[in-house]
């Protein structure tokens, strides 16, 4: 089973988990802001720089998820909500 993350507006998205046994996919939606969930969001923030070639497009990227970064932490852009902290090889 895989998960993978499907931008669906400026503060939500869903994880799309697919079974390659039955090939079956499940969605739930997850809202940003609900901090159970602050572990999914910073590893879906490591996944975009790992994606990106330069802090440049990882930033620009974020923001289409709907994401910003400032003062190590990443906020939503819609609420401007602290979701998460950044860790320290991600803050350079």
């Amino acid at each position: 089973m895989f998960a993978e993350f499907v931008p669906k507006s400026a503060f939500s998205f869903f994880i799309v988990n697919k079974d390659f046994l039955t090939g079956k996919i499940t969605m739930t939606q997850l809202q940003l802001i609900d901090p159970n969930y602050a572990n999914s969001v910073l590893g879906m923030v490591c996944e975009e720089r790992s994606k990106s070639l330069s802090k440049r497009e990882w930033l620009h990227r974020l923001k289409g998820l709907g994401l910003y970064i400032a003062d190590n932490k990443v906020f939503t852009m819609r609420r401007d909500h602290s979701v998460c902290e950044l860790p320290p090889y991600l803050c350079e």
